[in-house]
Parts: structure tokens; sequence; C-alpha cells
């Protein structure tokens, strides 16, 4: 059968979760917890080819070789099956495995790269102090709605939980990045309703942050509550004593 790939179009979200959204193209029924950590695998680790003796022993380390190597070739099964057209971006061969973007899928991670690697590529002093990049930092900021692969794990498979987690981590410093960019240059521009929300949903991602701390305090101070801006401190000052047994700095003590 020929599929018209030009056509189809799926889109991989694996930021708060694993989700596919692929307007029924995909029977996602079929896709056990192994067949969606082999799929994210592959799209986090895209733009190479992975060895099939590696990926087998990054989900199934505890079997023997060939019995590793059957599950694998299973799991490709069930992939090229439950994603029907879609299967094209799944480069498969004798020996590696590889995904191809391009093939009718949208990935919310390689779109989060991407934006963030443009800031990276335009020359200027700051981030935060550049129009065009707190677009593409706010359009990243839409992508991130929790952090990678939240929530999924693969029970049996301490490799790939311990690939995961850095990877986890680098894009949760990422956002946590664009965030304080992005809530910099909203005070700046005298959006404070906007840099507090921004700051809270930093809080959400970082607990301890004491500059987003002291933005909506300046948020709070500013529409004349005082005592919502002091229970911040408030909240602050408990978080440091309970968490890292320290008090609030100079500059937010001041505020």
């Amino acid at each position: 059968m020929v599929y018209n790939i030009a056509v189809v179009q799926c889109t991989l979200s694996l930021f708060g979760g694993l989700a596919i959204d692929s307007m029924d193209q995909v029977n996602t029924r079929l896709l056990g917890a192994k067949d969606r950590a082999l799929l994210a695998y592959l799209a986090i680790e895209r733009g190479r080819c992975h060895r099939r003796e590696v990926l087998a022993g990054l989900l199934w380390p505890d079997y023997p070789d060939h019995a590793a190597r059957a599950s694998l070739r299973q799991a490709l099964h069930h992939l090229r099956v439950a994603l029907g057209p879609l299967s094209a971006g799944l480069i498969i061969s004798a020996t590696d495995v590889a995904f191809d973007l391009g093939a009718g899928w949208r990935l919310d991670v390689a779109e989060f790269d991407a934006l963030l690697a443009e800031c990276a590529a335009h020359v200027h002093p700051a981030r935060a102090a550049c129009p065009q990049c707190i677009v593409r930092l706010q359009q990243a900021a839409g992508l991130y709605t929790g952090d990678l692969l939240a929530g999924f794990s693969v029970r049996d498979s301490a490799l790939f939980e311990e690939w995961l987690a850095p990877r986890r981590e680098h894009y949760r410093r990422e956002m946590l990045a664009a965030l304080r960019d992005l809530a910099e240059y909203q005070e700046r521009q005298g959006a404070l309703d906007l840099a507090e929300r921004t700051a809270r949903r930093l809080l959400d991602l970082d607990p301890l942050d004491e500059p987003a701390y002291r933005q909506i305090m300046r948020a709070l101070f500013v529409r004349g509550q005082s005592a919502a801006a002091l229970q911040q401190y408030e909240a602050l000052r408990r978080s440091l004593a309970q968490e890292l047994q320290i008090a609030p700095d100079d500059l937010t003590a001041a505020l």
C-alpha cells in the first residue's frame, strides 16, 4: 500500500507526559509502555541512527541478548501497526533504527529546541532585552506544558530512567531560564500583571526562586496590595528556612 505522507500529520507531545494527536491516524491502544518509551527515545534522540543492540539493552536490560532483540523487534512491529502511514517516520534497517521528523510528524521538543537555538544564534547582549527573542521565548513557554515525559516511566528498565533523568532536568533548566528572561522583560516594559503570572509559573517549577518572589512582591505592591506582598515574603522565608536552613538574601529583605 502507498501512503501520501504529505497529507498526514501527527503531533507527538513529550512535555507534560506522552501524547499522540493524529486525528485517528494512530491507534494508540496498540502501544504498550515500552513501545511508547521506544518512540519517545527515538524522537528525543532524533537526527542519528541507533544500533538495535543498544535499544534492546536500554529497554530490556535484564533479558538475554536474543530475548531483548526479539522484544525490540516486537516493539517495532507494534509501532509500525499502530502508526500506520506515519510509521514512515521510523527508519528501520537490519542494524539500526532512527526517527525522521520530516515524515509527517510534529514534535514539541524539536520546536522548543529550535526556538531556543534561534535565540542563541541571534546576536545581542541579552535575550531579556530583545523583543524578537522574547517572542520566541513566549512560544517556547507555550510548548512546555510540564516536565519532559512527566509521569512516564518504564518499570523494569533502570537504564531508561537513567537516560531520561538528565534530559528532563535539562529541559527544566532551559524553561526556567526562559521564564526568568520573560519575567524580566515584562517587568521592564511595565506589564506587571504579565510579569507576575510568569513569575508564578516559574515558582511552580522552582519554589525557591527568590527573583521570582521579588517580582511578585513588586507587582503586588504597585497594585496597592502591600499585605499580600509581605505574605509572599513570609512564604519565601518559611520555605528557605525549612528546605535550606537559610534566610532570604539582602535584596529580598530590603524590598
